[in-house]
């Protein structure tokens, strides 16, 4: 029996929590490439990703991905900013 839907966790594309690596334009740039390169892969499989996303600046997301194509994101709002963040 196959998946219909994969879900990844927070940032799996970099990493958790990637710090001073979201100051380098090419670990950027890296991230958007790998998740893209994720959604071609998907072919009927629903994938759900954790990735940096820019729009000017830069968040914290969820990629909705699915037929080989990056179908929606999420940004994530009321990013913590205490202890250990």
């Amino acid at each position: 029996m196959a998946a219909d839907l994969l879900v990844f966790p927070e940032m799996a594309v970099t990493g958790y929590p990637p710090e001073d690596l979201l100051l380098m334009p090419k670990f950027i740039e890296a991230n958007l490439k790998a998740t893209r390169k994720i959604a071609r892969a998907t072919s009927s499989l629903t994938v759900v990703l954790g990735f940096v996303e820019k729009r000017g600046d830069l968040f914290n997301a969820a990629a909705l991905l699915h037929n080989g194509k990056l179908v929606d994101v999420y940004c994530k709002s009321f990013l913590p900013n205490y202890g250990v963040f």
